[in-house]
């Protein structure tokens, strides 16, 4: 049996991004860049013999 846990963007991280007016452009918005944002995945897989 092997058992794995998998932790991605920890701290929720995200770049920030700003033109010259102070808003962020539509295809720098942080769902754009990282839809998934933090994600934690536990996996489980028995092998059978």
């Amino acid at each position: 049996m092997r058992i794995g846990l998998a932790v991605t963007n920890i701290l929720n991280t995200r770049q920030r991004v700003t033109d010259q007016n102070g808003t962020v452009p539509l295809s720098y918005q942080g769902a754009y860049l990282d839809p998934q944002g933090r994600a934690v995945r536990l996996t489980v897989r028995k092998l059978l013999f």
